[in-house]
This record gives structure tokens, C-alpha cells and sequence, in this order.
């Protein structure tokens, strides 16, 4: 049997037979704490449907250096001697454009 207890100043707590305090009183249950399927969607949701975005693999979602980020068309982050690898390469291939002579790029692979 359940009874309730005033101690201090405003406040009330339920005991039961064994002096546990419980939060609610009697017949009324917690309520469950699982969302509901058509709760609020994700801030991120818009950015998803866009057109022609492409979309990763729940995998790839996941851990992004799980898949090769170039057959998504994605870029990488280029920094230190990468971009700057990068930036001579541009650079070489529009000295080829202005003068015709090919040149090297940076990485030695062309």
C-alpha cells in the first residue's frame, strides 16, 4: 500500500510498505521514451533529397575512410604539400595550354 509523506517545506513523496519513494503515484506508469516513427525529421534530411546528389552507401555514411571517396566523386581535403602538389600541377598544365610543351606534373605518375 502506497502513502504519501510531506517532508519540508512543499514537498510530497509516495511511500510504499518496504519506505521506497517512488516518483509517480499509483496506476500511473512512466511513459516510454522511443520516438515515434513520424516525429521530427533529421537537420540534415533536406540536404539528402537535393537533385543529383549522390548518395554514400550506409557503410560509407559511416566511416568515411572506409571507401574510395574519388569513385563517389567526392574531393578530399587537400593540405600542406598535397594541395600544394596540386596547385603546381594547375599551374603546369596552363603553362602546357599558353606554350604547347607538356610538362611534368608534380607527382611524376604523367
Amino acid at each position: 500500500m502506497m502513502r504519501i509523506v510531506k517532508t519540508g517545506q512543499q514537498q510530497w513523496f509516495w511511500l510504499d510498505d518496504r519506505g521506497l519513494i517512488a516518483a509517480r503515484p499509483p496506476g500511473v506508469h512512466t511513459p516510454t521514451c522511443t520516438p515515434k516513427e513520424s516525429g521530427v525529421q533529421p537537420l540534415h534530411a533536406p540536404l539528402e533529397r537535393r537533385a543529383g546528389a549522390a548518395r554514400q552507401s550506409p557503410h560509407a555514411a559511416r566511416h568515411v575512410h572506409a571507401y574510395n571517396r574519388r569513385a563517389y566523386g567526392v574531393q578530399a581535403c587537400q593540405t600542406g604539400v598535397q594541395s600544394l602538389h596540386a596547385c603546381l600541377e594547375g599551374v603546369q598544365s596552363l603553362h602546357a595550354l599558353w606554350t604547347g610543351v607538356q610538362a611534368l606534373h608534380a607527382c611524376g605518375l604523367t
